[in-house]
């Protein structure tokens, strides 16, 4: 497993981003890997190795980590039993998996996007969906019945998501502004805007 690993590290940086741009390595025939917790250390090893001063690629590579036992480690109550479990399948699939991505793809797919919007309309959407269904199509590899999202409702969220950005943008901007144009030290009028604080004004344009 290590060496196909560092097979691939080698063969992304070989290449430019139009010949590869993302890989995915699937271990189902590694029984030890079954065990979760030893997955996790795999894991870990990779991504020490990853940050080692003397390879440097961590800034370059960034990796994703899936297993059909994954559990977040966020100290949210994510037991089976929980309905905060469902968020786990974000994470969750049919093999143990590793996806190798271009740091610089990643951040370009989050640009305008506030930080922790994803993760959290992910966990809404999977615990609508229910923590028995997404175990059921996850043994079943049959994911036929989840639930679709039109194409406008996507569009509505890429338009909200984009005005929320650019909101955020503009207060940072005003906040700023006021700081350059405080003259007393001690004293200053400026406000910091929350992403709640913004929310509420998108809502009510709405």
């Amino acid at each position: 497993a290590f060496l196909r690993f560092w097979e691939e590290i080698i063969r992304i940086t070989s290449v430019s981003v139009k010949e590869i741009s993302t890989i995915l390595l699937i271990f189902p025939e590694i029984e030890l890997f079954g065990n979760y917790e030893l997955f996790e250390v795999f894991c870990d090893c990779l991504s020490d190795a990853l940050s080692c001063s003397s390879i440097d690629l961590e800034s370059n590579y960034q990796l994703v980590f899936f297993h059909p036992k994954y559990q977040l480690r966020d100290g949210q109550a994510r037991s089976s039993t929980s309905e905060m479990a469902a968020a786990n399948f974000a994470r969750r699939g049919p093999w143990p998996m590793i996806n190798i991505l271009r740091s610089d793809q990643v951040k370009s797919a989050q640009r305008g996007i506030p930080t922790g919007q994803v993760y959290s309309q992910n966990e809404e959407r999977l615990k609508s969906i229910g923590v028995k269904t997404l175990q059921e199509m996850l043994t079943s590899l049959d994911w036929s019945n989840l639930p679709g999202i039109s194409p406008k409702a996507k569009l509505e969220n890429i338009k909200a998501s984009q005005e929320r950005a650019k909101l955020l943008a503009e207060k940072e901007e005003e906040i700023n502004l006021a700081k350059q144009q405080t003259t007393c030290p001690f004293h200053s009028n400026t406000t910091t805007t929350t992403s709640n604080q913004i929310d509420n004004q998108l809502d009510s344009k709405i």
